[in-house]
């Protein structure tokens, strides 16, 4: 069964030694630079980061970085953001990253850091299979971009 566990010292080499199928190197950034990432994040008290392995059957066979920004300028929601995500190269095409994205939206359902009216991803134009993923998941794309990934949101159901 698929499932998200903070990354902790337990399974932190496990999540950095995972591996990209050839090519996919050009859609994600490298695991070690994502858990980099979160710890300037809660450094400069950013946003709340929120690093997880993906686990089947206990191994760990992906990984997922996602955030919540806090509202702003008086602003009353925040956001989420799914701003990695990947499978282990001998791990995919096996349902894995459908499930594990089912998951991570489940619990930003729940609002673990605060309120929120959307979750946020990106994607690299050209990565059609991420881009199917996301959309068959809810995702829309809003026609901005983030540098060069374009910029998809899922509008999380009212809070209560």
């Amino acid at each position: 069964m698929v499932e998200l566990r903070k990354v902790t010292d337990d399974n932190f080499r496990l999540v950095i030694e995972l591996e990209l199928a050839d090519g996919q190197d050009r859609f994600v950034a490298p695991n070690i630079y994502t858990l980099a990432e979160a710890y300037v994040a809660v450094t400069d008290d950013y946003n709340v980061p929120m690093m997880y392995a993906i686990t089947d059957e206990d191994a760990v066979v992906g990984f997922i970085g996602m955030a919540y920004e806090r509202p702003k300028d008086g602003q009353q929601l925040g956001k989420y953001e799914m701003y990695r995500f990947m499978v282990d190269r001998r791990h995919q095409g096996k349902g894995i990253g459908r499930a594990a994205l089912s998951r991570a939206l489940e619990l930003l359902e729940t609002r673990p850091h605060g309120p929120a009216s959307h979750v946020a991803t990106s994607f690299v134009p050209g990565n059609d299979v991420a881009k199917a993923l996301y959309v068959s998941l809810g995702f829309v794309e809003t026609g901005e971009m983030d540098g060069d990934e374009v910029v998809a949101t899922y509008e999380m159901r009212p809070a209560g």
